[in-house]
């Protein structure tokens, strides 16, 4: 790997994991907490291999395998799989596009606090 390559790859190693406290699918304890890094260009690849338009036009079906590719439990395993995609089709439109959307922000809450 080339000195800049090595760069890049110790930069993204560096990334903090992200928290998306969720609600609606919470318990008694409180809102579901799932952990997300950046959205990744190999991210959009695996979308788009089956949802072409996926950047231009996402669906509710690719915003849930998103979701299913990217989140992931307290202990940084799959918070989902691809199983658990019926179930989350189900769910309200809102909650999915918040989901969706706070995973796909580029900017942290620190980011938007500066502004």
């Amino acid at each position: 790997m080339s000195a800049l390559g090595q760069r890049i790859a110790a930069a993204r190693a560096s990334n903090e994991m992200r928290v998306l406290e969720v609600p609606e699918w919470g318990d008694d304890k409180g809102p579901l907490k799932l952990y997300y890094g950046p959205v990744t260009g190999a991210d959009i690849s695996r979308v788009q291999k089956r949802y072409k338009d996926f950047l231009s036009s996402p669906t509710t079906d690719s915003m849930v395998e998103l979701i299913v590719v990217k989140c992931k439990d307290a202990d940084g395993n799959n918070a989902f799989d691809l199983e658990d995609k019926p179930i989350l089709l189900r769910e309200p439109v809102n909650v999915i596009g918040n989901v969706f959307a706070s995973i796909f922000d580029a900017t942290s809450a620190e980011e938007h606090e500066k502004n």
